[in-house]
């Protein structure tokens, strides 16, 4: 049973000994008794014998039609490529890829971090994928198809335009490789594209709950990319600073709370879309933890006017931020910074009288700040001064 597990996908012929026995055989001999007469003799000899069963009969499921397969084929098989993962794939995308290049691949969204994933991205050297030529293992860790952030992706890649005669050094500088990583990125994107529009999981009430078991399967209940990002969203952080050429698409998948979002995790789109009319930033704040950031004064000013701010308070998010400096046309603002403006006011007043002059349309200001104004304008024209 270990042997076909590990062998269906494999189309090199593999048989097992499916019985034994033990069989008794004569054999004859003859001796000669005189010159003349040749007398017959037999003898018997214990032989054992094997019956063999081919235990790989199937094509390797990736090049088999997806149609054919079913989900505890490909249970089955991340498990033989994803050593040390106890539980079934997330989700996972298997498809043919023809054109200029010609290949077929099936990529795992993992449903835990295993062990390779348990260090700082930084510090993790080791691929998902492995390559195959012809059905052929050339590498079982290949780390020339997915940039590093994409390392949580397991998976096969097996193409038949490639050469079996190749070594790493060659393969890092093949434009079949590079055509095929493009290929295989933009699917692994496409997967979790597609996680996002699930639908919300159904609450599973059962006839003997009371209201307070309904309750705490309503705090439970978790949407499917939100279980995703909490397992992976470091390295998509990692992928918005180290991979450029996917930036945008990284971006659109990225997840924070925010001072209105009550823990729940939300995406940059849903911020802009709740942003109010005369905003045109998108607000944040960096900290340790919600607590530090929910009780910065800097808040205070933003909650009066009814502006959400997202929560940059993981390690991460610090070394992302300068990479992500807007989105949908949105400047990504941090409201501790010096010279904030809300949209229709401006926060820091500054002590010359051009920054005022230049701000007419501002809202009106409390005494104190009144007081501050009317003295470094003293030498202004009445009419330059705000009403």
């Amino acid at each position: 049973m270990l042997l076909k597990e590990h062998t269906d996908y494999i189309e090199i012929p593999l048989d097992d000994v499916e019985d034994q026995k033990d069989e008794d055989f004569e054999i004859s001999e003859s001796e000669e008794e005189d010159e003349d007469v040749d007398i017959p003799k037999t003898k018997t000899e214990k032989v054992i014998t094997y019956e063999y069963e081919r235990v790989n009969e199937k094509l390797a499921i990736w090049a088999r039609d997806k149609e054919e397969v079913n989900d505890n084929d490909y249970h089955e098989f991340f498990k033989t490529i994803a050593k040390g993962y106890s539980t079934n794939p997330m989700r996972w995308i298997h498809f043919d890829a023809e054109g200029n290049v010609n290949f077929k691949s099936i990529l795992f969204l993992p449903d835990e971090k295993g062990a390779d994933l348990m260090s700082p991205i930084q510090q993790q050297d080791k691929s998902g994928l492995k390559l195959y030529v012809r059905n052929i293992l050339i590498n079982d860790e290949f780390k020339d198809l997915m940039p590093k952030w994409m390392n949580f992706i397991k998976g096969v890649v097996d193409s038949d335009d490639l050469s079996l005669n190749v070594n790493r050094e060659t393969l890092q500088h093949n434009k079949i490789i590079q055509a095929v990583g493009k290929k295989c990125q933009s699917k692994a994107l496409q997967m979790m594209k597609e996680l996002t529009k699930e639908p919300m999981p159904e609450l599973d009430i059962k006839e003997d709950d009371d209201e307070e078991d309904i309750e705490k399967k309503k705090k439970a209940l978790e949407h499917p990319y939100d279980k995703f990002f909490r397992l992976f969203g470091q390295h998509l952080k990692w992928g918005v600073i180290d991979d450029y050429s996917n930036r945008p698409k990284i971006t659109k998948l990225l997840r924070f709370t925010s001072s209105k979002s009550d823990g729940q995790l939300i995406s940059l789109k849903a911020y802009v879309d709740g942003m109010k009319d005369f905003q045109d930033q998108i607000f944040y704040i960096s900290g340790l933890s919600r607590e530090e950031v929910e009780e910065s004064p800097f808040m205070k000013k933003l909650l009066k006017k009814d502006l959400e701010v997202l929560y940059m308070i993981e390690p991460m998010d610090e070394w992302m931020m300068p990479h992500l400096r807007e989105f949908d046309g949105h400047k990504m603002t941090l409201i501790t910074k010096e010279g904030l403006k809300l949209g229709d006011e401006v926060c820091y007043f500054s002590s010359t009288k051009s920054m005022i002059l230049a701000n007419p349309k501002c809202l009106i200001f409390d005494n104190f700040r009144m007081k501050i104004m009317r003295k470094n304008l003293k030498n202004s024209t009445k009419e330059n001064f705000l009403h």
